[in-house]
């Protein structure tokens, strides 16, 4: 009898502890769940130059609201810290800023900038496996963002008017949105060029 009761607690410990090995908040950084891109963004070490862009926007700007939204079905790519670090000179320029720096202080360049970064109003999000070479998109700024494959290697790319970006990691979940983050900036085209704007 205290032999099967022993058993007994065995089983119960060990079905206890993959229940807690299996839960999204357990101790590892890559199960974890979030319930919008935004903190998933803030969050993320590695894109702590787009968590401040986010913050310089505005809780209420247009983009900023779309990427605190845990209820709509957006595509969202964080260029990381060594992307804008890359990228920064291209930044200023294409957002009339002089210095990238300066972004942190214009919300409307930054509001810009994250709308180009935001595939929107999508019955669902758009995951690795639903990538085509070639596919155009329209960001939230309503200008085009191409899924583009490499032919001998399977890296992805999506690449602006402006940018080729290498997508780094893919289908990182964030409410109902996916997050790809990548090596550069996709940058929309300048304003006077009247491509595409809002």
């Amino acid at each position: 009898m205290a032999r099967h009761s022993l058993l007994l607690l065995g089983v119960a410990a060990t079905a206890a502890l993959l229940l807690l090995t299996a839960s999204p908040f357990a101790a590892q950084g890559s199960t974890r769940r979030y319930s919008n891109p935004a903190q998933y963004i803030c969050n993320d070490p590695d894109l702590t130059t787009l968590c401040r862009i986010l913050r310089a926007a505005g809780p209420d700007s247009k983009a900023a609201a779309a990427l605190q939204d845990a209820t709509v079905s957006n595509t969202v790519f964080a260029p990381l810290d060594s992307a804008f670090s890359q990228d920064a000179k291209r930044v200023a320029s294409k957002l009339s800023l002089g210095a990238f720096e300066k972004i942190y202080t214009s919300p409307k360049q930054a509001d810009r900038l994250l709308q180009n970064l935001i595939i929107p109003g999508q019955a669902r999000a758009i995951s690795s496996n639903g990538f085509k070479t070639g596919t155009d998109y329209k960001s939230m700024l309503g200008q085009h963002l191409y899924f583009k494959g490499a032919w001998f290697t399977k890296d992805l790319y999506v690449q602006s008017e402006e940018v080729k970006a290498k997508i780094i990691q893919v289908d990182i979940p964030a409410g109902r949105s996916v997050v790809y983050t990548t090596d550069r900036v996709p940058l929309p085209s300048a304003p006077f060029l009247g491509i595409g704007h809002h």
